[in-house]
C-alpha cells in the first residue's frame, strides 16, 4: 500500500478500512486461500490439476497418509479403529472396508475415503462427467444446513446421513483438498467420504 493511501486512512480515522486493506497474518497464512483452481472436465485437465496440487503441497509441506480399514460389520471392532485418525472414521455401524487419505500439514483436519466393495467397472460406467459431478455434489453439500439435506448432481447424491458424526453443516466449506484426494484414486468407487474439521459427508452414485 502506498504511503499516501495509508495517510489518507489514518487522517480519516478509517481504521476498519485499513484493517481490510492490510490482511492479517492469520488470513495470509490460510491454507485454503491459495489453493490452485481445479478443472476436471477431461483427462488432460485432471492431469494439469494434479500437477498444480502436487506443487502446492510440496511448497507448503503438506503430506498425505494413506491407510486402509478392513471393515466392521457390527460396529464393535474398536481395536481396528485405534490406529485410524478420528477424521478418517466415517460410519457408525456396519462399516464396509475402505481406503482413506489423511491430509496432514494443513490448518484443521481433512480426510477422504472410498469404499472398496462397490467398484464400478474400469471398462465403462464412469466418464468425464462423473468427475465433475462428484466434485459438484460435495461442493454443494457443504453449503447445506440441515441433517436431512442432500445434494444430487447427475447420478451422485451427497448427504450427511449415516456418518460417524452428527453433521448438520460444514464449518469449513473449502473442498479443493477433496479433489486432491479424488485425483489420486485409481479405482472407480461408487461411494466417497469427506471430512473437514470434524464435519462429515458422503457422496454416492445411484448404481454402477
Amino acid at each position: 500500500m502506498q504511503l499516501y493511501t495509508l495517510l489518507q486512512f489514518l487522517v480519516a480515522g478509517n481504521l476498519a478500512a485499513l484493517a481490510t486493506a492490510v490482511p492479517t497474518a492469520a488470513a495470509a497464512a490460510s491454507d485454503d486461500a491459495l489453493l490452485p483452481e481445479i478443472n476436471l472436465l477431461t483427462a488432460a485437465d485432471r492431469e494439469v490439476t494434479k500437477l498444480k496440487m502436487e506443487a502446492y503441497f510440496a511448497a507448503n509441506n503438506i503430506t498425505v497418509n494413506d491407510g486402509f480399514y478392513s471393515g466392521d460389520e457390527n460396529g464393535s471392532n474398536k481395536l481396528a479403529k485405534r490406529s485410524i485418525p478420528s477424521e478418517c472414521i466415517f460410519e457408525v455401524s456396519r462399516i464396509p472396508a475402505y481406503y482413506y487419505r489423511q491430509i496432514v500439514g494443513i490448518q484443521g483436519t481433512a480426510c477422504i475415503g472410498y469404499v472398496t466393495n462397490m467398484m464400478c467397472s474400469n471398462s465403462g460406467f464412469w466418464n468425464d462427467a462423473d468427475w465433475t459431478d462428484i466434485q459438484r455434489s460435495v461442493a454443494e453439500q457443504v453449503t447445506k444446513d440441515g441433517f436431512f439435506k442432500t445434494t444430487q448432481v447427475g447420478r451422485w447424491t451427497a448427504a450427511f446421513l449415516n456418518l460417524s458424526k452428527f453433521t448438520t453443516a460444514f464449518s469449513n466449506r473449502e473442498t479443493v483438498l477433496f479433489i486432491y484426494g479424488l485425483l489420486w484414486i485409481e479405482r472407480r468407487p461408487q461411494r466417497f467420504y469427506w471430512s473437514r474439521d470434524g464435519d462429515f459427508l458422503q457422496t454416492q452414485r445411484d448404481r454402477c
